[in-house]
């Protein structure tokens, strides 16, 4: 029963927050990048899990559906600074890097005191903290490695779909267009 409201709620808040993310960027592939990441967060939560010996269980999924909040606002971050420097008359390539470079420091910052502040948690053997335990390692180990894959792996999708975008458009239109406009 627990599972079923959960997936029912968190699809609802799944839709709001692609809507939103699409709505702000005004781009399907934007959000569809942003989007991407978060299995890899989930990803991250099940490595943690499988290192700290801890069973996966309804508490984690809680935990995962709190992650997917913190990969996406990494991911958007990172994806509003890239646009920003595009306009600025960059190249993609360039952008990318400048973006990763730029938002670096903010986006280690926050993944450091998120894991610092979860891991008391996670190492308290209290019987009150056994019921946030997964909860606490599904964040912690999410968001660090969701962190990894968003600074190496997302400025590697951002190009790759650029270069799509200008192979289809040339594709469909028969025009050699740049990957800027």
């Amino acid at each position: 029963e627990a599972s079923s409201e959960l997936a029912k709620y968190f699809g609802v808040a799944f839709a709001v927050m692609v809507l939103l993310i699409m709505v702000h960027f005004k781009s399907f592939s934007q959000g569809m990048m942003i989007l991407f990441m978060i299995p890899l967060g989930w990803l991250g939560a099940l490595w943690g899990h499988g290192v700290e010996g801890i069973p996966v269980s309804m508490l984690s999924a809680w935990g995962m559906v709190a992650l997917s909040g913190v990969i996406i606002n990494d991911a958007v971050v990172f994806l509003a600074k890239y646009n920003s420097l595009v306009k600025e008359g960059k190249t993609v390539r360039q952008a990318a890097f400048d973006a990763g470079m730029a938002r670096f420091r903010p986006i280690v910052l926050t993944t450091i005191t998120t894991v610092a502040g979860l891991y008391p948690i996670i190492l308290e053997n209290s019987f009150q903290a056994q019921f946030l335990i997964p909860m606490a390692v599904s964040l912690a180990y999410g968001v660090m490695i969701g962190t990894a894959f968003i600074l190496v792996l997302f400025p590697v999708i951002i190009v790759t779909m650029s270069d799509l975008r200008v192979g289809l458009k040339k594709l469909w239109t028969g025009k050699d267009i740049d990957r800027e406009s």
